[in-house]
């Protein structure tokens, strides 16, 4: 990925909430959180070490941090627990 698609891809990231905009998140440090967004939108550790220029180690320590917050089995599972406890969160069942 060229420099000018990283910076282009990073301006397209949903920017920093604000404290209590998204509480089941809030567990999350900032670049778990925008982690988490780009492999919800589908990008894999490669493509988002390329986008961040770590390492996919990196990458996978930041997932591995994300499953181990939400006490998940796995990456999908970490994903749709945040999902329900925002639910949760906005008194949705």
């Amino acid at each position: 990925m060229t420099k000018d698609k990283k910076i282009e891809f990073l301006k397209q990231l949903p920017p920093e909430p604000e404290v209590g905009v998204y509480p089941a998140m809030a567990c999350l440090t900032r670049r778990e959180r925008e982690v988490m967004h780009l492999i919800m939108d589908g990008l894999s550790s490669k493509e988002i070490s390329d986008i961040f220029s770590v390492s996919e180690s990196t990458i996978e320590t930041h997932r591995g941090s994300i499953i181990n917050k939400y006490e998940a089995l796995n990456m999908n599972h970490a994903i749709s627990t945040a999902f329900r406890l925002e639910l949760k969160n906005q008194g949705k069942p």
